[in-house]
């Protein structure tokens, strides 16, 4: 099972990263990790750096991906954010967090919903 799940998660950072990219994004990390979490994508454009969070989910039946993404998550998200800016001297660009929803379970292609700025983090 958890194969299953961390093989749907990386599928769910691809199809999040080429979202980005067709966007015209840079990918600067996946699975940026430190001691206080980690950040799914971290991407940057001319106005500044995304931290990302995915969640892929290959059905509904507990509840939408983006429901799985609490506060507490956006804090944990904001934390490491911050260590990543200054560790690369990046604290004057613009910020925020945004969230890559996305299930499987539609018929055709995955269902991908980018909700942008979703707050909390950098209050």
């Amino acid at each position: 099972m958890e194969d299953a799940r961390r093989s749907r998660g990386s599928f769910g950072e691809s199809i999040a990263a080429r979202l980005f990219l067709e966007k015209g994004f840079t990918i600067l990390e996946r699975g940026w990790r430190t001691r206080s979490g980690e950040v799914d994508l971290i991407v940057q454009d001319g106005r500044g750096i995304r931290f990302v969070e995915v969640k892929t989910r290959a059905s509904a039946a507990f509840g939408l991906p983006e429901e799985a993404v609490t506060r507490r998550k956006l804090r944990t998200i904001a934390r490491v954010a911050e260590v990543y800016l200054d560790k690369h001297g990046l604290q004057h660009l613009p910020r925020q967090i945004d969230v890559v929803a996305i299930r499987t379970d539609t018929p055709g292609a995955p269902e991908v919903r980018h909700l942008e700025d979703v707050g909390d983090g950098f209050g």
